[in-house]
């Protein structure tokens, strides 16, 4: 005799994570956070591109090329780059010449 197999409960979509014992939050919750943390810091990096003053318009274009069709992994790229290349302006707007 086979045993019934529910496949509805398998199914990931179905799936509830519990939080020791607190209120039960569905995966898609968590999966739609996450997806807009990573939009939020694609946006956060093609705001500093945007702002600097190191690249040309096409370089700037190609990094923001990169950075939306390669997520997370171009941002960050193009977020390391920024840093090597020592793109840290001013928090008050002024220059920092002495």
């Amino acid at each position: 005799m086979m045993a019934f197999v529910d496949f509805c409960s398998l199914c990931p979509c179905q799936t509830r994570i519990a939080t020791q014992g607190a209120a039960m939050f569905d995966v898609h919750t968590a999966i739609e956070g996450a997806l807009a943390l990573v939009v939020l810091f694609q946006m956060w990096v093609t705001w500093r591109v945007l702002r600097s003053r190191l690249y040309k318009p096409s370089e700037k274009c190609a990094q923001f090329r990169l950075i939306w069709l390669v997520p997370l992994l171009g941002a960050s790229l193009s977020l390391a780059m920024l840093a090597s290349d020592g793109d840290h302006p001013p928090r008050d707007g002024s220059s920092t010449s002495s």
